[in-house]
């Protein structure tokens, strides 16, 4: 059976599996975090980048129905160019950056999102949702941030258990 998708339900969620992610985080040490490849060329420090970007990305879309703005979302369809795209840009701008710069930004950006998701309205009616695509609170949306941590995690995981 399917969770409702309320805001309560979908920030608790979203804290418990980055706490998963979190837990499997500290596994790792330092000097691994930035040299070994976990997945393809990224490094354990690369998906902290990437997380950390499609978080600020969903900040920004937040923003943008606040200010009773369109989303500038990709079109239904071009999802997948849109993300090929979104994680090449990412990987090109944050590769070079240092451990503890992705580390501080991981922490700050995810401590705005869950401030943001607490204050955001519940009711379906409110004119803040009037701008997502369907007109509703995009919970079902969110819920694929959190789906983001497992993913990631369990790459982290597998990589973890080949290297032993």
């Amino acid at each position: 059976m399917d969770e409702p998708l309320d805001k309560t339900t979908i920030l608790n969620r979203l804290q418990a599996e980055r706490a998963c992610f979190e837990a499997t985080l500290a596994q790792i040490g330092e000097a691994q975090m930035t040299e070994a490849h976990v997945l393809g060329e990224w490094t354990v420090k690369d998906i902290l980048a990437h997380v950390t970007a499609w978080e600020h990305q969903l900040l920004h879309w937040f923003g943008m129905a606040a200010q009773g703005q369109p989303l500038d979302m990709p079109a239904p369809g071009t999802w997948s160019g849109y993300i090929e795209r979104f994680n090449a840009h990412t990987y090109a701008d944050n590769h070079a950056r240092s451990l503890a710069d992705v580390r501080a930004e991981f922490a700050h950006v995810y401590q705005q999102l869950v401030s943001e998701l607490q204050a955001l309205p519940e009711d379906p009616a409110d004119q803040l949702w009037s701008v997502w695509l369907d007109g509703q609170p995009p919970w079902g949306f969110v819920a694929t941030y959190y789906e983001h941590y497992q993913e990631h995690g369990r790459h982290i995981q597998k990589w973890l258990n080949r290297s032993g």
